[in-house]
């Protein structure tokens, strides 16, 4: 029965009703708390100065510029839930393929640690192995492939690897090279792509591919079928990037529109002096067509073709590759989490 001027409600509500028990502490309640990377304290320029000379008693806020540098080293810094592939492409010699590469696993190899590897990929005769550092021994890929059922058994070691790729110093990646052999007439095949391939992601967590300038040779179809993201490359020449956009409408008229869509452009300086209407046009043409299009300047210690040693790469250069590979990583987050949604 209910009580006049009360509502049944009220009535089956207890009086003194108990307070909800606290939640009890894990372990993690332990843990430092994530701090967001706009407010740890600056470390570049006069507001870094100031932090480290007061000991920390004075903490600036870092600029947008340093936030938005170590967000591009996080975005680098992910994990993927297999191994990666990227594909380095533009039908076009001279269109900055083998520098790019080679500046991106360096850029990954430091970031990440290590684990990275870049892969010469051309039908003939490529020049990654010769624009990176060379240590004592020059095997190529036609070592490893005469050696590759060594590498596809279970007992398979690492160390073992490490005798037919070059490492690359303190940037910390290897570089497996083409053919060198100036005799050699045999090409790389689809099945010979593909072995290497799974080798090579069994003990690399990424993989880089420069590819040669033959659409139509089987290996490059194999690394265009098997890559994860294309990275466009180009320069602010017409005819390279009418070369790169040829090869985009390629792979939207062999069913590979998503890689394309997808892919991230990297346009590359290969003149101090870059003609401005051109740049204008070829950065709008790209960004129309790609998920992103990023600039990297003229650097004196790499357009004229000699090795490209990292640690004497231009700051600038450095940075510009930090942010396009922040673009590289983000397009792999994408293809990753796409994967995992398909049954």
């Amino acid at each position: 029965m209910t009580t006049p001027g009360t509502t049944s409600a009220e009535q089956s509500a207890e009086p003194d009703e108990a307070p909800a028990a606290a939640t009890t502490p894990t372990a993690t309640s332990l843990l430092p708390r994530h701090t967001a990377l706009q407010e740890l304290p600056a470390t570049w320029g006069w507001r870094g100065r100031v932090h480290r000379l007061s000991r920390g008693a004075v903490a600036p806020k870092p600029t947008d510029a340093e936030v938005r540098h170590r967000q591009a080293t996080v975005a680098v810094r992910r994990s993927y839930t297999r191994p990666m592939t990227v594909m380095f492409a533009n039908p076009k010699g001279g269109a900055g393929k083998t520098p790019a590469t080679l500046l991106a696993g360096a850029t990954f190899g430091q970031a990440r640690g290590g684990y990275v590897v870049a892969w010469d990929n051309n039908e003939t005769r490529g020049t990654l192995g010769v624009r990176g550092l060379m240590p004592d021994q020059d095997l190529t890929v036609w070592d490893l492939l005469g050696h590759l059922d060594r590498f596809e058994r279970i007992d398979a070691r690492a160390g073992d690897l490490a005798g037919y790729v070059r490492a690359q110093g303190e940037a910390r990646f290897d570089v497996l090279a083409s053919d060198e052999s100036a005799d050699n007439m045999s090409q790389i095949g689809v099945d010979e792509f593909e072995r290497l391939r799974a080798v090579l992601s069994r003990f690399y967590k990424l993989v880089l591919v420069d590819t040669g300038n033959n659409v139509r040779a089987t290996n490059w179809q194999a690394a265009a079928d098997a890559a994860d993201l294309l990275v466009v490359c180009s320069s602010y020449r017409r005819d390279v990037a009418f070369s790169a956009s040829w090869m985009l409408d390629h792979l939207e008229r062999t069913g590979r529109a998503d890689l394309a869509r997808r892919a991230v452009t990297v346009l590359s300086a290969s003149d101090p002096q870059v003609p401005r209407q051109a740049r204008a046009e070829i950065i709008e043409h790209f960004t129309a067509r790609t998920r992103a299009v990023v600039e990297i300047p003229y650097d004196a210690s790499i357009a004229p073709g000699e090795r490209i040693d990292y640690a004497t790469v231009a700051p600038g250069t450095r940075d510009a590759w930090l942010y396009a590979c922040a673009a590289i990583a983000d397009g792999l987050a994408e293809a990753d989490t796409t994967r995992r949604k398909t049954p």
